[in-house]
């Protein structure tokens, strides 16, 4: 997310026309990786990494790269971490904000089996980065969704289809973030979303994962429904919806 920040500082928000669009693009977004270790109301910290073993371990490499500690006892806010990035958004104001969230939200210990790779972060500690980041679309299309399992994937899904109604201070706004590219079925894998810059312009955007390399892992990423995992027919499914987009757009 720091190079988004380093390339939108170098046009000035005062040049902004009525045909331009301002966009916040983040991928990829990965508490899981440290993050949500420093933060109040972390997940257990274990990962199965052949180099690394404890998520606070990339807090370490943090620490050595900022030349700043975070003490196991130190709970960082989520303004806090995210730190340049939250001062840009404000700053420049985009009209749309879209993250590509490559962590599980969720607390549950079922580690996809041998995928090596596996992040997940609180639903708390989520909600107080999502309230700062304030995207309007989180795609969860990618190879990270599944990372604990089924199980893990549902409390992701639930917390996204549920997130309009939490509130985790008096001061947090009501946030209003519409999830694509995975879903309890098909249909709601596929749906396609669209956010609103003013009363002429609107954008249509929808993703997902197909790889052949990550087999089973990325492909029920996309879609809990049963029955429905074979490489072929998945890409089929997202060449013709890929097709459609293009034509709304």
């Amino acid at each position: 997310m720091s190079s988004f920040a380093s390339s939108l500082s170098s046009s000035s928000s005062s040049s902004a026309t009525m045909n331009q669009i301002r966009l916040f693009l983040a991928g990829d977004f990965m508490p899981g990786r440290g993050v949500d270790a420093v933060m109040p109301v972390p997940c257990p910290r274990e990962l199965r990494e052949g180099f690394c073993k404890d998520a606070f371990d990339y807090a370490r490499l943090a620490e050595q790269k900022q030349k700043r500690r975070f003490a196991d006892t130190k709970k960082v806010s989520a303004r806090d971490v995210l730190g340049e990035v939250a001062k840009v958004i404000e700053r420049y104001e985009p009209h749309v904000r879209m993250i590509n969230l490559e962590t599980s939200v969720t607390k549950n210990s079922s580690f996809y089996p041998h995928k090596g790779i596996n992040y997940r972060a609180s639903e708390e500690n989520m909600f107080v980065l999502l309230d700062v980041l304030k995207p309007d679309i989180v795609s969860l299309a990618n190879n990270h969704a599944m990372d604990f399992s089924r199980e893990g994937m549902e409390d992701t899904l639930k917390f996204f289809d549920s997130i309009d109604n939490k509130s985790r201070s008096d001061n947090a706004s009501l946030l209003r973030v519409k999830r694509i590219g995975a879903g309890w079925n098909i249909a709601d894998a596929m749906w396609k979303t669209s956010t609103r810059t003013d009363s002429r312009r609107r954008g249509t955007i929808s993703e997902a994962s197909t790889s052949r390399r990550l087999g089973c892992a990325s492909k029920t990423a996309a879609c809990l429904e049963s029955g429905s995992r074979r490489n072929d027919q998945w890409a089929y499914f997202w060449r013709r919806r890929m097709t459609k987009c293009r034509s709304a757009c």
